[in-house]
């Protein structure tokens, strides 16, 4: 699925592309890792508006207190 993130508060570290470290299956079609690497970083604050294309690692790397975000999962 292709992820749109739309951000509505907060301060973060998003970081994207790459590779998963240590990737399993969490259900079908979707993996996990404890990590990206060679992913780009970026920070994000309300008002930014992310789309991961499907297939690409993603995560959020820091976090400073609280963010709040909307997420709408394309299927294609």
């Amino acid at each position: 699925m292709t992820d749109l993130f739309y951000f509505k508060s907060g301060v973060a570290t998003f970081v994207n592309g790459g590779e998963l470290v240590e990737a399993r299956e969490s259900k079908p079609g979707e993996r996990r890792g404890s990590a990206i690497r060679g992913g780009a970083s970026r920070a994000v604050t309300a008002g930014d508006m992310i789309i991961v294309p499907k297939g690409t690692c993603h995560w959020f790397s820091a976090i400073d207190g609280v963010i709040e975000y909307y997420i709408v999962k394309v299927i294609e």
